[in-house]
């Protein structure tokens, strides 16, 4: 079995335990911290921590399992992460961003 090397800001992995935790999905922070780093991923590809990255739902689908992606979003969203709220099916993809609070934060290596 592999391990999965995630990238979250300095702090957020409580943040995202207790986000989890008071939307009653503790049982699945491990895969809302796969989902913020595939955020924060993008985010040091491009180099911009201001830009929207956008996520489809098929890519989304290689780390969670598909009836985790809406209670992760909604125990994340907006509080540690922020959508464009622009979608277009078949166009254009939802775009994800670290909340204000985390942009300037250092990553870390995993």
């Amino acid at each position: 079995m592999s391990t999965v090397r995630l990238w979250l800001p300095e702090g957020m992995e409580q943040d995202i335990d207790a986000a989890m935790d008071s939307a009653g999905k503790s049982k699945l922070v491990k895969y809302a911290k796969w989902f913020v780093s595939t955020v924060v991923g993008r985010v040091k590809k491009e180099r911009d921590t201001d830009r929207f990255n956008e996520l489809g739902v098929n890519y989304l689908h290689v780390g969670l399992q598909k009836d985790h992606v809406a209670p992760i979003k909604k125990a994340l969203i907006p509080a540690l992460i922020e959508t464009d709220v622009r979608y277009c099916e078949g166009e254009k993809s939802l775009g994800y961003r670290l909340s204000p609070a985390y942009r300037d934060r250092t990553v870390h290596p995993p």
